[in-house]
């Protein structure tokens, strides 16, 4: 459920998800706040999934994961290494 609220339009819906994983700090949760910092529509949702990212304290490893990829294949990297929600 977080992970589809954060696919949502709704500011304060995405926000909360985001929030919850950011206090959560379970590295599963890098892959879909990488893919909504970089597609979700709204530019204030993808700029707390940056921040969100941080707080996580990977970020030279993300960086060498997506390094050269697009974001579906940088995606798909960071769930190799991280997991998803759906295991």
């Amino acid at each position: 459920m977080v992970v589809d609220n954060l696919k949502s339009t709704d500011y304060d819906v995405a926000k909360e998800s985001i929030d919850q994983l950011t206090r959560e700090k379970r590295p599963i949760g890098i892959p879909p706040l990488y893919f909504v910092s970089k597609l979700h529509p709204n530019l204030y949702i993808r700029e707390l999934a940056v921040k969100a990212l941080k707080e996580f304290g990977h970020d030279k490893e993300i960086e060498e994961v997506v390094a050269g990829k697009s974001v579906d294949d940088a995606t798909r990297a960071l769930i190799d290494k991280y997991g998803n929600f759906r295991q």
